[in-house]
């Protein structure tokens, strides 16, 4: 990271960092970077592709009542009528 502060491997980090601040789970992610670098894979390929892979594969933030859609929930002309 010192050599290059604006490269992959400190944007990969710093993208978790948001993840993780943002209150999104990354310990699969972790865990995966983990195992990969222990069986001899390079941790700053590894890093950077499970970055990306967490980036593209977290679920949208549901909100406190399970609303994924970002809508204001007020209803609109989502009305029923009795008809008896």
């Amino acid at each position: 990271m010192a050599e290059n502060p604006q490269g992959p491997v400190s944007q990969s980090l710093a993208q978790l960092a948001q993840q993780l601040a943002a209150g999104q789970d990354i310990q699969q992610a972790i865990i995966q970077i983990a195992q990969q670098v222990a069986q001899g894979a390079d941790v700053s390929q590894t890093l950077v592709q499970v970055a990306q892979q967490t980036a593209t594969t977290e679920a949208p933030e549901e909100e406190e009542n399970g609303d994924t859609d970002g809508g204001d929930d007020t209803g609109g002309n989502n009305t029923t009528t009795d008809l008896f």
